[in-house]
């Protein structure tokens, strides 16, 4: 299922400084094989928002 931009926004909105800095640096280590939205944090957060 694709999300919106505005959605992944505001998933990251959200997170705390310290997800914020583990976010920027799966990004970095992972480069283009990193998926937010396949990512644990963000689908934990689909599901609870979803409710």
């Amino acid at each position: 299922m694709p999300y919106s931009n505005e959605l992944k926004t505001k998933y990251i909105a959200q997170l705390n400084p310290k997800e914020k800095c583990a976010l920027k640096i799966a990004r970095e280590h992972l480069g283009s094989s990193f998926s937010l939205v396949k990512s644990i944090g963000f689908q934990n957060w689909i599901k609870k928002n979803s409710q």
